[in-house]
């Protein structure tokens, strides 16, 4: 049993610890000019840090089945603690890129909160708990820019990393005086068989493909926009500062709050309606942004809240999905759905950077509205993923 004051300090961590993938977005024009870099080469620090998130999601989350969740979640909080330190006191841009993705790799705390939280819950409240504790994580994603933006803007991009690092070991104490010891049924598995048997929920379960290929290009989509934000409205067209770009997560967040709904709707609909719905806003906030390119703020703010619903709707209907698939893996199940989905999320981010550095904003819109394309496919044609796995 878990209570609702649990509930909300599981979701507070999730926000928090989650944030540390994502504070590097709006500083991506101030690597570039600090180290003297392109545009395209100050994104590849947003690209491999989600390569690491993806890769930490795929060798170390499995882990939470076998072994004790609370000792597993202290030992990454410190060592990401050691990563953005190592961020902090980059000199070049091979260090900051080394840094980034060990910060990727260590940041993966929210993938196992959410199977411990799911522990704790009692089978008629897990669905709730889950869905509280992954609106905190959707939270953290957008305001993390918001805080990474005006913080490198008043203090410089440095001082996000320490504070960072500094509110990770503050979080670990906390959850070593507040949480207890979560024992795990499952000890007899080796880690060799943890991974092959997430090789085997991919291939026996085409529902499961299916849900990994639509997030991934759904969230490549979201990706492409949000890496190549910071370049826009630092542009002549805009002419703003990191602090404005930050500042869009409190726009994006405002569409995030519209997620929850999507599991009310695939209650009410099902879920083949809701990611229906959810890519064709996507679609839609891509065809409206393309116009945002010339300086118009209220057109890329409605662009904004359009994406950030589409996208967040198309995460909660799928993962809701997912950890319906087989209670008693659900860490290894996320696993596999997690990493394809921040796969997409590292392609998202290489694509847009390499769109805005070669055909300017209305190829990153362009890029934008031909993965969600991929994604509306991947939800309306089963035999997609079944092709695409061999």
């Amino acid at each position: 049993m878990i209570d609702k004051k649990t509930t909300r300090f599981l979701g507070f961590v999730c926000a928090a610890t989650v944030a540390n993938a994502y504070y590097n977005q709006p500083l991506l024009g101030e690597f570039a000019r600090y180290f003297g870099s392109s545009a395209h080469a100050a994104g590849l620090v947003a690209t491999l840090c989600q390569m690491g998130y993806g890769i930490g999601i795929l060798l170390i989350v499995p882990l939470a089945d076998v072994h004790e969740r609370r000792s597993l979640i202290l030992l990454l909080l410190c060592a990401v603690s050691l990563a953005l330190l190592a961020m902090a006191s980059a000199t070049n841009l091979a260090w900051l890129y080394a840094a980034s993705l060990l910060v990727g790799l260590t940041t993966i705390v929210p993938q196992i909160i959410i199977p411990y939280a799911a522990g704790l819950a009692e089978p008629t409240q897990r669905s709730s708990v889950v869905g509280s504790v992954q609106g905190g994580l959707l939270v953290g994603i957008l305001l993390a820019r918001t805080a990474s933006g005006a913080i490198g803007n008043w203090l410089g991009w440095r001082w996000v990393y320490l504070l960072a690092a500094t509110m990770m070991l503050a979080i670990g104490a906390l959850i070593y005086r507040q949480l207890g010891k979560q024992e795990i049924r499952n000890t007899t598995l080796s880690y060799r068989q943890l991974l092959v048997s997430m090789g085997r929920f991919f291939i026996e379960l085409p529902q499961l493909r299916r849900s990994c290929f639509s997030s991934a290009f759904s969230f490549a989509a979201f990706s492409a926009f949000w890496t190549t934000l910071v370049f826009l409205v630092e542009s002549p067209s805009y002419g703003y500062g990191p602090a404005v770009a930050g500042a869009f997560g409190l726009v994006g967040a405002i569409g995030a709050l519209t997620a929850p709904y999507a599991g009310r709707l695939s209650d009410l609909k099902g879920t083949a309606f809701t990611l229906l719905a959810a890519n064709l806003v996507c679609l839609l906030a891509f065809a409206i942004l393309y116009f945002a390119g010339v300086g118009a703020l209220s057109i890329l703010i409605v662009g904004v809240l359009l994406l950030d619903t589409g996208a967040q709707a198309n995460h909660i209907a799928n993962q809701s999905e997912v950890f319906s698939y087989n209670p008693d893996a659900v860490a290894r199940l996320n696993g596999v759905y997690m990493f394809c989905r921040f796969i997409g999320g590292a392609l998202g981010s290489i694509s847009g950077s390499w769109a805005w550095s070669y055909g300017g904003w209305h190829a990153v819109c362009t890029a934008g509205i031909a993965f969600g394309l991929i994604a509306l496919l991947a939800n309306r044609r089963p035999g997609f993923s079944l092709s695409l796995s061999g």
